[in-house]
C-alpha cells in the first residue's frame, strides 16, 4: 500500500507563485499605508487619553434671569423671565430660583437681558404703592448693628464699609419694612442665618442710589444711620 496517499497534495509551481505574489502585494500595501496606520493608532490613543483626563462637569443650580431688557420700575411678568442653570460657585447667594418667586415684583434698576434676578434689585409689589414719588423699592442687606434702629417709617442714610472708611450709598432713604417683614423676599432671616446674610430691610431709594447698591459686591452689608 502506498505510504503517501494521506499526505496533502503538493501545490503546482504556478499556484505557489500566485500565493507568494499575493502575500508580497499585501506586505507592500501595508508598508505603503504605514503612515496612515500609525496616525490612526495615535489618534485613537489621544482620544482615549483626553476622555480619561476630561474633568467632571461642574455642579449647576437654577437661577432666574431676565429674558429681555427690563427698565427700572417695571413689574415683572413671565415673558420677562426665564430660568437658566449656572455653576453653583458663580450663582449669587440670594438669587431667586423659580420664576414664580420673581413674577409681580418691581425692578429697582434697569436690568439687561440675561441678568440674574436677586432680591436687592426687585421688590414685592405691595410695598411700591407706599413709596414716595420718584423712588424705587429695594431690599437692602444690613449689618447686625442696624437691627434695633431700622423700622418702618424711619429715614436712614446707608453706608457701605470700605478699605478707607464707609462711603454713602444712599441718603434720606425711607424704610418701608424692617427685618421682620417678609413681603420683599420671603420669610425674614433670623438667628445665625441673619448674621450670615445681613439683616434685610426694604427701603425706597432714588434710582441712581439703587444702581450704586446693585454694583456692590455680592454679600455686602450696609450700615444704617438714622436721619433726625
Amino acid at each position: 500500500m502506498p505510504l503517501d496517499r494521506d499526505l496533502p497534495p503538493h501545490d503546482s509551481p504556478d499556484t505557489a507563485r500566485r500565493r507568494d505574489d499575493r502575500r508580497l502585494a499585501f506586505r507592500r500595501a501595508l508598508w505603503r499605508c504605514r503612515v496612515l496606520v500609525v496616525a490612526l493608532c495615535c489618534g485613537l490613543a489621544a482620544t482615549v487619553v483626553v476622555h480619561a483626563l476630561r474633568p467632571a462637569p461642574l455642579p449647576t443650580v437654577p437661577v432666574v434671569v431676565t429674558a429681555r431688557d427690563v427698565p427700572a420700575g417695571h413689574r415683572l411678568t413671565g415673558a420677562d423671565l426665564r430660568v437658566a442653570r449656572v455653576p453653583a460657585a458663580l450663582a449669587p447667594t440670594v438669587s431667586l430660583r423659580a420664576e414664580r418667586s420673581a413674577r409681580g415684583r418691581v425692578t429697582g434698576v434697569a436690568l439687561p437681558a440675561g441678568t440674574v434676578v436677586v432680591p436687592s434689585v426687585v421688590a414685592a409689589g405691595e410695598l411700591t404703592s407706599v413709596a414716595p414719588a420718584g423712588r424705587v423699592v429695594v431690599a437692602v442687606p444690613l449689618d447686625a448693628s442696624a437691627r434695633g434702629i431700622v423700622s418702618p417709617g424711619v429715614r436712614v442714610d446707608l453706608l457701605a464699609p470700605g478699605v478707607t472708611g464707609a462711603a454713602y450709598v444712599a441718603r434720606d432713604a425711607l424704610v418701608l419694612a424692617g427685618s421682620g417683614h417678609a413681603g420683599a423676599g420671603g420669610s425674614a432671616a433670623s438667628g445665625a442665618d441673619a448674621d450670615d446674610s445681613g439683616t434685610p430691610a426694604v427701603v425706597a431709594l432714588r434710582p441712581e442710589e439703587a444702581e450704586a447698591l446693585a454694583g456692590l459686591p455680592d454679600g455686602s452689608r450696609l450700615t444704617a444711620a438714622l436721619v433726625p
